[in-house]
């Protein structure tokens, strides 16, 4: 990553490229994740969260430096957590509706697994998309138990606490799961009672739950079928 630091994000794509400065508020209302009556998300409004530089400066032949900006060493300081792996996809399936089986999200978790260089039981923890909405639920759950061979590791949804802030959503998710690394602690889904389909997920609800982690993945999708996987592991 050779970018000047730090650098501000509001979306998953921006998180590991351009920024753009979200706006500052609070959630509105609530939203369950994957509870099987829910018909639609509940907004919430983001602030700035994500604070982007490389670990120290490559080195081109000779010796020669590349960039300009200051790294982390640089200033003395220790990250809270990597950006080890990025997949993207875009399946072009409906302009508002995820493709059923999940095959572009499975595509985009793969992805940031190759990237990163893990195998898929690498991983300790999923933060899910989980807008509160039974397409998108279904999908994303097809696409987990794909990914992971049927045994993905415990999932929670941000967007039940904060609502769905939109195109800042990626960078505020990509925050959670950079603090569930940092405490090895994954947060609650609030709101959740039981889930309403087929393939069912390790959903972490009613509490904190404690894990030993080293790496975990944030899932973020968009309108037009796009998708993002961002892992993150432990410095």
């Amino acid at each position: 990553m050779d970018q000047p630091a730090p650098r501000r994000a509001s979306g998953p794509a921006t998180v590991q490229g351009r920024d753009r400065v979200p706006h500052r508020g609070r959630p509105e209302g609530r939203a369950r994740g994957a509870s099987r009556h829910d018909e639609r998300p509940t907004l919430g409004r983001p602030v700035p969260c994500i604070s982007r530089s490389p670990i120290a400066r490559p080195v081109r032949p000779h010796g020669r430096t590349r960039g300009s900006g200051p790294c982390a060493t640089d200033r003395g300081r220790r990250p809270l957590a990597l950006l080890r792996g990025c997949g993207m996809s875009t399946d072009a399936h409906h302009p508002l509706v995820p493709r059923p089986d999940g095959s572009g999200i499975v595509r985009a978790l793969h992805s940031a697994l190759r990237d990163a260089g893990c195998a898929p039981q690498d991983i300790g923890h999923i933060n899910a998309h989980g807008t509160s909405t039974r397409l998108n639920d279904a999908a994303e759950a097809a696409a987990l138990n794909e990914a992971f061979a049927g045994c993905p590791p415990p999932v929670t949804a941000p967007k039940s606490v904060i609502g769905h802030t939109l195109g800042a959503a990626g960078a505020v998710e990509a925050a959670y799961t950079v603090l569930a690394l940092r405490h090895q602690a994954i947060p609650p889904t609030a709101n959740f009672t039981h889930q309403g389909n087929d393939r069912e997920l390790d959903i972490v609800a009613h509490g904190i739950r404690k894990a030993t982690m080293s790496a975990a993945i944030s899932c973020s999708y968009g309108f037009g079928g796009h998708n993002t996987a961002l892992l993150s592991t432990t410095p």
